[in-house]
């Protein structure tokens, strides 16, 4: 889960497009639905599933909403997957699921600085905590 206090939320029709303040870190999220609850100032807990973040030695220019540069803290390599445990600051930490042959690729290892890209589209709002 991410904490994070909502910024600002633009809507068109049925379209929502919010965004969020994670310690510094901004963050969009786009959703046809939002509950009656959501608006600006809200603390909240967001979720993304790990197999939808995808990491990056490099930014690069894409059309991924939410770019975030972080540490990553472990892996857990298996036969076929690979789970990165990712620190973008004090309060903002990720999980990220990759194919083994990606890690490989990339040549990813503890402590390396790395991108992580979350779709808008696949963020969502968990609970509202304030």
């Amino acid at each position: 889960m991410i904490k994070a206090k909502i910024k600002d939320i633009q809507t068109c029709d049925d379209l929502h497009v919010v965004e969020f303040d994670c310690d510094g870190v901004s963050l969009k999220m786009m959703s046809l639905e939002l509950g009656q609850n959501v608006s600006i100032e809200k603390q909240v807990l967001l979720n993304i599933k790990p197999t939808h973040v995808d990491i990056a030695k490099k930014l690069y220019q894409s059309t991924c909403a939410n770019a975030i540069k972080c540490s990553i803290n472990s892996i857990e390599s298996g036969e076929l997957l690979a789970c990165l445990s990712l620190q973008a600051n004090e309060n903002l930490s990720l999980e990220a699921i990759v194919l083994e042959h990606s890690l490989s690729k990339l040549q990813l290892s503890e402590g390396d600085e790395v991108y992580a890209f979350l779709p808008a589209s696949e963020l969502s709002i968990e609970k509202i905590i304030s």
